[in-house]
């Protein structure tokens, strides 16, 4: 069976060839035409003037044939040309066409993949909300619960000095850390007021504003129990009866000095935690930086192997941040979010995943999966 090859440069070549032997036959045509077609007779004789108009006619018959020719010429020149346009076209379409052939697996393979995670953000996002939401209401039905039993049973939401309020916020701050383990493990964002909205009591009672939680925020509530139940007995008639018998500095000692104590000790957990955050941000903006200049002197970009290595280090450096929250969890610091776990992601916004919104296991876990989709859309893009 017969094959034709046709390459339409070469084409594209001839047909310029011609139309330059054409432009040269026309100026030859045209530069002899006066002399051809108007031949001076040799003499003033018959003879002369008869063989005279002989070649004159001789060069008026080439002149129409040169005419005709030229037209036969340009004609095939235009035919050539249109040809040599349409194998162009022709092959531009079956590259094209075979280009998205060979890209469309890689596409399909990509879209396939990224789908499904999508939707599995998606649905990782909606299911960190409502639990947030759900322990935000559960935690504030619990202390509605605890301020109605309290009125209840003495009459007033701050018995007892406050002593009962700070043992219901002793045990709320253990519940609290029970459910910041959970939102940790599953990358769940919570705000700020998370802690504060388990204690009751006044703003004295509350201690620190709400800014320490965890077993750390139980230990300070448990301690102001203590004070404010030594308030209670000072405070009482037999109380003062016994004040009475001391010496006045002493009084004023033992008056000022577990307030000016827990104060103090406020001071110095805050700055602790304070110190601690700052520590574990600014470990992570290093530990992101060695990374990405690692990544750079290898490969000699930021984004190597189809993001399938930024994914990696945001896999490991997601890890790193779950005992990071862990720690923050039980002295009662609290990270901001998202800016935490962005701390720890490196790569374009579609390589992040979620802008950071999920972090702990489940981020690792989203991370490793987009891992192997960027592999698979790498190895399919081959």
């Amino acid at each position: 069976m017969p094959f034709l090859t046709t390459v339409p440069e070469m084409m594209s070549a001839a047909v310029t060839d011609l139309a330059g032997i054409g432009s040269t036959l026309s100026e030859a045509s045209s530069a002899v035409a006066a002399a051809t077609t108007g031949v001076m007779p040799a003499a003033m004789d018959e003879v002369s003037e008869v063989i005279a108009s002989i070649f004159g006619a001789h060069g008026q018959a080439y002149q129409a044939l040169s005419a005709r020719a030229a037209q036969f010429h340009a004609q095939f020149v235009e035919a050539l040309t249109a040809g040599a346009n349409a194998y162009a076209g022709a092959e531009a379409s079956v590259v094209q066409s075979m280009q998205g052939a060979v890209a469309a697996p890689a596409q399909a393979v990509s879209a396939a993949a990224s789908s499904p995670l999508q939707q599995l953000e998606q649905a990782q996002i909606t299911f960190n909300t409502n639990l947030v939401n759900a322990e935000l209401t559960f935690n504030h039905q619990l202390v509605s619960g605890e301020v109605a039993l309290e009125q209840s049973l003495f009459g007033t939401d701050s018995a007892l000095n406050g002593v009962i309020n700070r043992g219901f916020n002793v045990g709320n701050l253990l519940w609290g850390t029970a459910q910041q383990t959970v939102n940790t493990l599953v990358g769940a964002p919570v705000p700020q007021n998370f802690t504060s909205g388990l204690l009751q009591g006044s703003a004295a009672q509350v201690f620190n504003g709400g800014k320490i939680g965890g077993p750390l925020g139980a230990f300070d509530q448990s301690l102001v129990v203590g004070a404010d139940f030594a308030g209670l007995v000072l405070g009482s008639p037999p109380g003062q009866a016994v004040l009475s018998l001391l010496p006045a500095p002493t009084q004023a000692m033992l008056a000022s000095a577990p307030g000016n104590f827990l104060a103090q000790l406020e001071t110095a957990q805050l700055a602790y935690n304070t110190g601690l955050i700052g520590h574990e941000m600014g470990f992570n903006d290093a530990l992101l930086t060695h990374e990405i200049a690692l990544e750079n002197s290898i490969f000699g970009t930021d984004s190597a192997l189809n993001g399938t290595l930024n994914r990696s280090f945001n896999a490991v450096n997601l890890l790193i941040g779950t005992g990071e929250q862990t720690l923050n969890n039980f002295s009662g610091a609290y990270a901001p979010q998202p800016a935490f776990n962005q701390s720890l992601l490196t790569g374009s916004g579609a390589q992040t995943f979620n802008s950071g919104e999920i972090g702990g296991l489940t981020g690792v876990v989203d991370q490793t999966l987009f891992a192997g989709v960027d592999l698979l859309g790498l190895l399919a893009g081959r």
